[in-house]
């Protein structure tokens, strides 16, 4: 039977995780929190005062007796949405191809006019051959719709929205260039091995971007875990010493009522030296410098506090960034199983993960946008740096990115989150 001293700390952080996703709503998140510690505390035998703990306790006829760290009410409500959205994305999955239906029956017309000339059927034929030559109603339905798709009338335009404390993301996205009417195509180009590493590299620093604004807040900080000069020690024991000052910290940020979270990356210098950087949030109310560095018991930390500026580009390439030379050098001395230790980077799996909210638009909502420019939304300033436009080489995608910028920033409120 497990005893209450031998509860992992993971499963209080769980705890804290499924209230959080609660007050944001995210019903999924915290109904896999819920499932995840009771299927961990059945599987190891917990007793039934663990268990009290946890989930609470009845009494006759279901009457609650005793509230746990899952209220019941918070489980019975997340159990609730998930049915509802399950069941509501079931009707929107038959909404969506009835009103695609009709869309394609209201287009007919269109694309009617748009095949007269001979010159696009005989296009199209060669694309499709062996179909019928008629034009007009004659055509069969099935015709019609395998018209939409060849010549891509129904072209797609969509806007991802990324919504942060402080800043929103937008990127409109669409097939082929626009406004290049009578231009040819151009020649194929196959993609090289290092154009693929250097895509690979901007999507890792922009997901990274992304986790960092979702999850922290300006002035929190930024650390650099450090042992004596000339320490050396194999990497299994540097291990083991970050993972009991992780379980330190988790614990202090508890008792003060606060969800520790953090990003890190462990490094090796150009003289060999291991050392390691963090991201993790500030207690406002706190010495949390203090507080870090007597949880570190090998050596000193370097402290320094983040800001927004340029949406935490440099932060982000920093942790992702790929060794040098120099570094690939000290790297050999290491086996090749802990190498890759050296080139990730890694996170408590309590961080927010942000996803984009997914909108169709029109063709001539794109166009009045790329010809007039963004407007900002209210409380919100369009930062210039941000806008980008053009053509992505490795899908063939044309787009336009842009960042609002909040003009009040909001600082971590007290109490973490």
């Amino acid at each position: 039977m497990l005893g209450g001293k031998r509860i992992p700390d993971r499963l209080y952080d769980q705890a804290e995780l499924f209230v959080c996703h609660i007050k944001n709503k995210q019903w999924p998140e915290a109904k896999r929190c819920y499932d995840a510690v009771r299927d961990e505390l059945c599987s190891m035998q917990a007793d039934e005062e663990v268990m009290t703990e946890f989930f609470g306790e009845r009494g006759e006829r279901g009457v609650i007796l005793k509230e746990g760290l899952f209220r019941e009410e918070y489980v019975q409500k997340a159990y609730y949405e998930v049915a509802v959205r399950k069941e509501g994305r079931c009707r929107d999955r038959k909404d969506e191809r009835r009103q695609k239906k009709q869309r394609i029956s209201g287009n007919l017309y269109a694309v009617f006019r748009l095949y007269t000339e001979q010159i696009r059927l005989k296009i199209l034929y060669r694309i499709q051959p062996g179909k019928s030559r008629k034009t007009g109603p004659e055509r069969s339905r099935l015709q019609q719709y395998q018209i939409i798709k060849v010549r891509g009338y129904g072209m797609a335009y969509w806007l991802d929205t990324w919504s942060f404390p402080n800043s929103i993301e937008y990127e409109y996205k669409w097939e082929g260039k626009y406004g290049a009417k009578g231009e040819k195509r151009c020649r194929k180009v196959n993609i090289t091995p290092e154009q693929i590493r250097k895509q690979n590299q901007m999507n890792r620093e922009v997901r990274v971007r992304r986790l960092i604004k979702a999850n922290f807040y300006p002035e929190d900080l930024w650390i650099t875990i450090k042992y004596p000069k000339g320490t050396r020690k194999p990497l299994c024991r540097i291990k083991k010493d970050f993972s009991n000052f992780i379980d330190s910290l988790r614990g202090k940020y508890r008792r003060r009522g606060h969800v520790f979270k953090f990003i890190y990356r462990m490094e090796v210098g150009k003289r060999g030296g291991i050392h390691m950087h963090m991201v993790i949030p500030r207690i406002r109310s706190e010495d949390t410098d203090l507080l870090v560095q007597n949880s570190w018991k090998h050596g000193r930390i370097h402290f320094e506090s983040i800001y927004e500026y340029g949406g935490y580009e440099d932060l982000a390439a920093y942790i992702v960034k790929q060794p040098d030379e120099e570094v690939m050098e000290q790297l050999s001395f290491f086996p090749e199983e802990d190498r890759s230790d050296f080139i990730r980077y890694g996170s408590s799996r309590n961080l927010v993960r942000p996803e984009p909210e997914r909108r169709y638009r029109s063709r001539w909502t794109v166009r009045r946008l790329i010809e007039q420019g963004p407007e900002p939304s209210p409380g919100y300033y369009i930062d210039k740096n941000t806008v980008r436009t053009g053509v992505n080489r490795f899908t063939g995608m044309s787009y336009l990115y842009y960042t609002e910028v909040k003009v009040a920033p909001v600082q971590r409120p007290e109490g973490g989150g």
